[in-house]
């Protein structure tokens, strides 16, 4: 993982993400896929506001 280093003008604090090679496993599978079928189907009903 690459680090980039920046000077915190806004006095805030970084974060850095530190990847963890154990969860290498996961990665590119769906986890859960019936609850992300579900959430896209609420996701089509939803409505926006218009400002």
């Amino acid at each position: 993982m690459k680090t980039i280093e920046r000077k915190n003008i806004a006095k805030l604090p970084e974060i850095v993400f530190i990847k963890d090679e154990s969860l290498a496993r996961f990665e590119g599978k769906t986890l859960f896929p019936e609850k992300i079928a579900r959430a896209k189907e609420r996701f089509k009903n939803v409505v926006l506001p218009v400002f």
